[in-house]
């Protein structure tokens, strides 16, 4: 029965009968474009004929009811929410008894029934209570133990911001936003620093390999040098010019050649000094051969061989007095087995034993 009216009234004017049999009966009033919509349910029926009937209206209560099976039902709870109504009601199915969940909303202009998930089996449904989130069933065993069930509710989640470059690289890092920012600062310091010792250490080995170069450079050009003014100290000599400097320069030339190559063979030159010491032995190699080589000594004559006499012949071989050559073996024998008396050939002159081809007995020959 559905009645409606003010509540200082005795009597309401407005009421109809909606459905029959009925317990448990609930109603739930959503809101969609302006319109209320009226959401009526309630259990029809006991036993295996138990339904739960559902009505939505406008206001009229002339549309169809919809009946969904529920076998054994008895309680039957509305919940209701902004957008939308909770329904929970029992039934006994093939698991025992069990508690189903669904849902009434209406979108748009449409109304949506939604019902018959199972949240709870081998339990009897005692209430429903939420707060502005999320709902907790209540529940007790046939052996009376209490239970609550809870149930999150998704709420609409709005679309994110973009996050920027920072604050993506900070997502992945532990710990609080300080923490994070410690943390961030703790890698760009230790990067920074990894840095600079590698510039540091760069440039200083570059410093190195230069000055050895301009010091593998000057030697190299001293020696060269020396190889040059030989003839010159040789005129100044001639002219009665004074030796004590030259002489000096000369020894001490000599000796840093002489450090030089020895540092080249040695292997401890870097690869300028290497490449000048080579080209300075090709140049000693090219003046050398272009001065050409002193000429072969003329071989000295030897002596005449003694002719030497031949040894007298030997005498020939007289064929009467040599004995005549024996006959070879017989490639081939005869042998005759023991037992059997068979005779047969052999091939082998080598073989002592042989096994007769006729009774199988081995026997030596």
């Amino acid at each position: 029965m559905y009645s409606r009216g003010d509540l200082d009234e005795s009597q309401w004017s407005y009421q109809t009968s909606i459905g029959d049999e009925a317990q448990s009966a609930q109603l739930g009033v959503l809101s969609s474009d302006g319109n209320d919509y009226f959401f009526a349910a309630w259990v029809e029926g006991t036993g295996v004929d138990a339904n739960i009937a559902v009505l939505v209206t406008e206001g009229d209560w002339s549309e169809s009811v919809q009946r969904t099976s529920a076998p054994g039902a008895t309680t039957l709870l509305f919940n209701l929410r902004d957008d939308f109504i909770e329904v929970l009601y029992n039934e006994i199915t093939v698991r025992g008894e069990v508690a189903r969940y669904g849902i009434l909303k209406v979108d748009g202009e449409t109304p949506i029934i939604g019902l018959a998930n199972i949240v709870s089996e081998k339990k009897s449904l005692l209430g429903y209570s939420m707060n502005s989130q999320d709902g907790i069933m209540f529940t007790v065993s046939p052996t009376g133990r209490f239970s609550m069930q809870k149930f999150l509710m998704d709420s609409a989640q709005e679309k994110p911001e973009p996050k920027s470059f920072l604050d993506q690289f900070l997502e992945p890092l532990p710990g609080s936003d300080e923490m994070k920012a410690r943390i961030f600062l703790g890698i760009v310091s230790v990067l920074f620093l990894i840095f600079v010792l590698v510039v540091v250490s760069l440039r200083s080995s570059r410093r190195k390999e230069g000055s050895f170069d301009v010091s593998g450079y000057e030697e190299d050009e001293v020696a060269i040098l020396i190889q040059v003014q030989e003839d010159e100290v040789e005129e100044e000599l001639v002219a009665s010019v004074p030796i004590s400097v030259p002489v000096e320069l000369e020894h001490e030339e000599s000796t840093l050649a002489e450090e030089l190559e020895a540092k080249t063979s040695a292997g401890e030159g870097n690869a300028r000094l290497n490449r000048r010491m080579k080209r300075k032995q090709e140049r000693e190699i090219a003046e050398i051969v272009s001065k050409g080589l002193p000429p072969l000594p003329t071989p000295t004559p030897l002596p005449a061989l003694p002719e030497a006499e031949l040894a007298p012949s030997l005498p020939e071989l007289d064929s009467v007095a040599l004995p005549p050559l024996g006959e070879l073996p017989p490639l081939r024998r005869q042998a005759t087995c023991p037992s059997c008396q068979a005779n047969f050939p052999v091939t082998d002159i080598m073989r002592a034993q042989v096994t007769c081809p006729i009774c199988s007995e081995r026997f030596s020959l």
